[in-house]
């Protein structure tokens, strides 16, 4: 992402081209967006979840083998001091 505000006020430091270049050599996507105009904010975050929506497979596995977790206590030697 780069300051799309900057474009317009000259303070430019990366020209569209050479960020879309870089990003294209490094695998990622690329958009300008200006946080201080809000302009084009919410695309990347859009971007990112369509393509997670349409390629599942780009999320990380889950760790382990279901809905526990297991916080390497053991429980079995600890006793309780209910009476029941």
């Amino acid at each position: 992402m780069s300051k799309l505000d900057k474009a317009t006020s000259g303070g430019r430091v990366v020209s569209f081209e050479e960020g879309k270049a870089f990003a294209e050599a490094h695998g990622a996507g690329f958009c300008e967006v200006s946080s201080k105009t809000r302009e084009n904010v919410r695309t990347p975050f859009v971007e990112v979840v369509d393509q997670i929506v349409q390629n599942p497979e780009l999320l990380p596995k889950p760790r382990g083998g279901g809905d526990t977790l297991n916080l390497g206590i053991d429980t079995s030697s600890i006793s309780s001091a209910c009476p029941c």
